[in-house]
């Protein structure tokens, strides 16, 4: 995993502002809350392009992480693949 990606990770994790899985982060993608996505190598197709349909013009950024969403998962500690995550506006 990239190095920025990976502070900027922690970072989040530390502010608690990290939103995991896909349905919670379009969730929070309609209602403007979400300043950043990331999106694990192994996502699907399909969850991908709603994010992108989700995302529009928002101002939000997609990034594509190079690990899987097993690694992913691993790297938030959590027992359980994500493949999916956001990372919340600041207020």
């Amino acid at each position: 995993m990239d190095i920025k990606l990976e502070r900027e990770i922690k970072k989040a994790v530390e502010e608690k502002t990290v939103v995991l899985g896909a349905n919670r982060t379009i969730k929070g993608l309609t209602k403007k809350q979400i300043k950043t996505v990331i999106v694990a190598d192994t996502c699907p197709d399909i969850v991908k392009e709603k994010i992108n349909k989700s995302s529009g013009d928002k101002g939000t950024e997609i990034k594509q992480s190079n690990a899987s969403a097993k690694d992913l998962g691993e790297h938030l500690r959590k027992p359980f693949s994500v493949s999916v995550m956001g990372i919340k506006k600041s207020k």
